[in-house]
């Protein structure tokens, strides 16, 4: 068209300027797409293994959590239940027996409340944080994974 541009191109063994440009070898090209297509099913089932994997060892740590984890609730209805009933009544004690006003027994029982709140917590925390190790695998193999993907990656 004579409102296009014409393009100086250099010659080389592919294109000549008087020849059509034809592509003769196409090999390399079918072993790329062979190399990515086995590249992409090893990568999935890799993803499989790696779920596999996640769900043997989350099912590990909730069976290894189950106490804590019974823990946790059985102190938050504690907390939430009868404790703040107990702490009163050990502040009506401490008001009685020592002779405080009932704000001073009152506050020593909270306090007293409080730090058996921050022990249980603490030791269900501790607990669970214990049961993690069970999620290490998983985290190993998939770090393993990923530097073998990047490693057949940064290869091709």
């Amino acid at each position: 068209m004579p409102y296009q541009t014409t393009m100086n191109r250099p010659v080389d063994q592919y294109h000549q300027p008087d020849k059509p440009t034809q592509i003769e070898d196409t090999e390399p090209i079918s072993e790329m797409g062979s190399s990515i297509a086995s590249f992409s099913g090893d990568v999935v089932s890799l993803i499989e293994l790696q779920l596999s994997l996640l769900s043997a060892d989350f099912r590990d740590f909730l069976s290894g959590s189950i106490i804590p984890l019974v823990m946790i609730v059985f102190g938050s209805v504690l907390a939430l239940g009868a404790f703040p009933v107990a702490l009163y009544a050990l502040g009506d004690w401490m008001h009685n027996e020592f002779s405080w006003s009932l704000a001073a027994g009152l506050a020593a029982a909270a306090g007293i409340g409080v730090v058996v709140a921050l022990l249980l917590s603490g030791l269900a925390g501790f607990l669970i944080v214990k049961n993690l190790k069970y999620l290490k695998r998983s985290r190993y193999e998939l770090k393993r994974n990923m530097n073998w993907i990047k490693q057949v990656v940064s290869s091709r």
